[in-house]
């Protein structure tokens, strides 16, 4: 899991408890500068979090389906079987 993926789940695991998600956003960056751990990175970021930018896992998830789905269409059969190979990290058809 990466840094973007586990503020995500916190967000996520925040919203599922009652909370908004700019009150959650709220909570982090407090979380953060109590322990004097504010980067510029999530002072950019902060206002998109708020707003749902949190959202981009999602849109590489459907890139990732799209890439397939046209792999599907270029061999004719949509039925048939395919692996994903993954080397270094990266997923390969």
């Amino acid at each position: 899991m990466n840094s973007a993926e586990l503020v995500d789940y916190i967000i996520s695991a925040k919203m599922k408890e009652g909370k908004s998600r700019s009150e959650v956003v709220d909570w982090l960056d407090g979380l953060l500068e109590k322990h004097n751990s504010l980067s510029s990175k999530w002072k950019r970021i902060k206002d998109l979090l708020k707003t749902g930018g949190g959202l981009y896992p999602l849109f590489d998830d459907i890139k990732a389906l799209a890439i397939i789905a046209a792999a599907m269409q270029r061999q004719g059969n949509v039925f048939g079987k395919f692996k994903i190979k993954v080397y270094n990290g990266s997923p390969l058809l």
